[in-house]
This record gives C-alpha cells, sequence and structure tokens, in this order.
C-alpha cells in the first residue's frame, strides 16, 4: 500500500462471500494492472547520446518536453510526434513543448539535432542527430529533459 491505496506487487485475497477472485500481481493506485509489473514510464528507443531526464511532479495530465543544447544550454526545437491523446502546445519563443487533458498511456517518438560539444572539422560546428521514443504509462503531471 501507499497513501492507503494498493500499490505495487502483492496478492489480493477477497472474503469468501463476495464472490471475488483472488489476484496475484502489480497494482498502481489501486487498480490492477496485470500480472506483468508495469513501469511508470519506458524508454523505447533511444539513438544518439541522448540523456533523458524524466520525472513526475504531481497529479494531473499535463507532460511538459525541453530539449537543451549542450554548448549554451539553451531550449532548441523538436519534431515531437505524439502518439495518444491529447492538446499540444508549444511556446515557440522558448522551444518548450506542452502536452495539456492527456490520455495515458501515451508515447512521444522526439527527434531534434543540437551541436556538439566537441566541435566539426577546422573550427566549425558540429550537429548530433538524436532521436528517442519514449512511454508514459502512469498518469501524473511529467516533465521530460533531454541533454546529451
Amino acid at each position: 500500500f501507499k497513501y492507503g491505496l494498493k500499490d505495487g506487487k502483492g496478492e489480493f485475497a477477497p472474503s469468501p462471500s463476495s464472490g471475488e477472485k483472488p489476484l496475484t500481481g502489480y497494482w498502481m493506485d489501486d487498480k490492477y494492472m496485470g500480472k506483468d509489473r508495469v513501469d511508470p514510464y519506458e524508454i523505447e528507443h533511444k539513438e544518439g547520446s541522448v540523456s533523458p531526464r524524466i520525472y513526475m511532479t504531481g497529479p494531473g495530465n499535463i507532460i511538459d518536453i525541453t530539449v537543451v543544447d549542450p554548448v549554451d544550454n539553451s531550449n532548441v526545437a523538436a519534431n515531437i510526434q505524439m502518439i495518444g491523446q491529447g492538446n499540444p502546445r508549444e511556446d515557440t519563443s522558448y522551444h518548450k513543448y506542452f502536452f495539456e487533458d492527456v490520455k495515458f498511456p501515451v508515447e512521444f517518438d522526439i527527434r531534434y539535432q543540437v551541436r556538439n560539444k566537441l566541435g566539426g572539422l577546422n573550427g566549425s560546428t558540429a550537429m548530433a542527430d538524436n532521436s528517442i521514443r519514449i512511454k508514459i504509462t502512469k498518469p501524473g503531471k511529467w516533465s521530460i529533459t533531454l541533454k546529451n
């Protein structure tokens, strides 16, 4: 139990008179998720040197995504495809992406380019291509920051 709700691996043994069947498996926020563990999020695919920071800040149905350039820590534009339901909104002046009224589970395919800290030939700026697919299964207010 977590905060009085079934959460994690366990066995449910109902009273014989209830007519319910016993269950063994995983619960999340008092809901039976099945016999197999369900992580709150999964990284299903990753290319490049992307380093994701993914955390839940509280209850809700909002996800914000930020991609950070490793050279000067500025936010950069990304190509984000949401697979699921929600209302996308972009703050174009700061390259921050918000998804509101999200229905979980939801997936994101994110592709972007950032400058390489090591630079290119003859002092030119080298670019690094990156992509990641993130699946979020647990409802909440999520923050995703991608940095190389």
